[in-house]
């Protein structure tokens, strides 16, 4: 019932690796459901992108992310560090649907060789937190979706550490394989998580998404 005047305000930039997008016709829309936010990539041409992120220090990841796809016809990428875990050594990332036509998610992996863990049978419209750890000394490519059991594969990565390059969001280094769908949150550590780092995040981004 009472008035205020604001008179002044400041802006900071925060250090940090922040996602964007300059074309305005590229970019996600923001959208609210239920109290949860999430950014729509249209399948067509949007994306995001950021500077380059140092990984060099490490082999070891985990991530987590608050994903909706809305379609299964195409493979669409929904983050990639680099611009193609296929060819590029140093890289991960995620897609969803992992193939054309195929109704799982996958992670990726890759050294100096590529390993990738696809979890099938999540047909869309389908939401979930997904977890995913790589670790290429040890020929690690996991991923969970939901409170599901895991899936894995051990295929050998070769050697070395993870690169410094851009992230990608929603689409491979933003001119193919788009994503059509929502992403409600990305959560990624340079290491492997503890339990319950593991468990604790999971559930964070899921009180963000509402998967489950």
């Amino acid at each position: 019932a009472g008035q205020a005047t604001i008179t002044n305000i400041s802006v900071k930039l925060l250090a940090g690796n922040h996602a964007s997008q300059p074309d305005a016709s590229k970019r996600p829309i923001l959208q609210e459901s239920g109290g949860k936010y999430s950014l729509k990539f249209d399948g067509v041409d949007d994306f995001m992108s950021t500077a380059a992120i140092d990984f060099t220090g490490s082999d070891s990841v985990t991530t987590w992310t608050g994903v909706q796809k809305l379609q299964d016809a195409t493979r669409g990428i929904l983050y990639e560090l680099g611009t193609d875990t296929n060819t590029v050594n140093g890289t991960f990332g995620s897609n969803a649907p992992e193939s054309d036509g195929g109704t799982g998610f996958g992670f990726a992996s890759r050294g100096t060789s590529r390993a990738l863990a696809n979890a099938p049978g999540y047909a869309a419209p389908y939401k979930a937190v997904l977890t995913a750890q790589g670790r290429i000394s040890t020929d690690t490519a996991s991923l969970q979706v939901n409170l599901n059991s895991p899936v894995s594969n051990g295929a050998d990565q070769g050697i070395n550490a993870y690169i410094s390059a851009p992230a990608y969001f929603g689409a491979r280094a933003g001119t193919s394989l788009f994503f059509n769908g929502q992403l409600y949150s990305a959560v990624c550590l340079g290491r492997v998580a503890t339990t319950e780092e593991l468990d604790n995040t999971r559930d964070w981004v899921n009180d963000r998404t509402g998967a489950y």
